[in-house]
């Protein structure tokens, strides 16, 4: 009995540490800025391109950010020209930025929107004083143009 648990600790900590799960504890994480990327097929396609890339894990792209997110091995990635060089050959334009900066965006990008008001943006104090609405705003840009005629 005693030895199985020890067993079990020893086995524990070896695969809390990272020892036995091989290279997945050697990862990078790199951001791109990609221009031209406007629809889910084009994530796809940058997905693709990357992930036959030596070394490369796991690729998140978003068309609505306009970025690309490539999850590495750097052992086997010397720099990240080589994952710029996929991205251009899939037609789009790419360009690296700092994992600060990068995660940041990729946060601030992808997180649901707070906004309560209409879908006219900066028009909305107009199009709520031209209503006369005291409170609040239309839920749609439509009905914010015809309550303010």
């Amino acid at each position: 009995m005693m030895n199985r648990m020890t067993w079990l600790l020893v086995a524990g900590m070896l695969l809390s540490t990272g020892l036995l799960a091989g290279d997945n504890a050697k990862k990078a994480t790199a951001y791109f800025v990609v221009k031209g990327m406007t629809c889910e097929n084009c994530e796809v396609k940058i997905k693709k391109n990357l992930l036959h890339q030596e070394g490369v894990i796991k690729v998140d792209a978003s068309h609505k950010a306009g970025m690309v997110r490539v999850i590495y091995n750097p052992s086997e990635v010397e720099n990240t020209e080589s994952l710029v060089a996929a991205i251009d050959a899939a037609g789009f334009t790419a360009r690296p930025v700092s994992s600060r900066i990068g995660e940041r965006r990729w946060k601030t990008a992808l997180s649901p929107s707070r906004k309560k008001h209409c879908d006219a943006g900066k028009a909305k104090k107009s199009c709520c004083a031209a209503s006369g609405k005291k409170k609040g705003c239309a839920t749609k840009k439509s009905s914010c143009a015809t309550k303010s005629q």
